[in-house]
């Protein structure tokens, strides 16, 4: 499944995913309050891409779009929770 190295990088790759994972389970619940699509489907790309990277086929190159798209979603929604006042961010 992990196309890593050692065990030390499978768990490095593993870790990377999980907290990505996080993220966008965040963003989700942040979805919930304001309901615009942007965030959560830039998060949702970023997601699939490190995810893609890390289990299927390595490419430093889309990594580092994944976690482009990961930071550019976080950053839509946090813009979002400035718009709505303080009972969101």
């Amino acid at each position: 499944m992990l196309r890593a190295v050692g065990d030390g990088e499978a768990a490095w790759a593993i870790a990377i995913v999980l907290f990505a994972a996080l993220a966008f389970v965040a963003l989700f619940f942040r979805w919930r309050n304001h309901r615009r699509i942007a965030p959560i489907l830039l998060a949702g790309i970023g997601f699939l891409l490190i995810a893609f990277t890390m289990m299927i086929s390595y490419e430093r190159l889309i990594e580092l779009v994944g976690f482009a798209f990961l930071c550019v979603g976080t950053f839509v929604d946090w813009r979002i929770g400035l718009g709505r006042g303080s009972d969101v961010a």
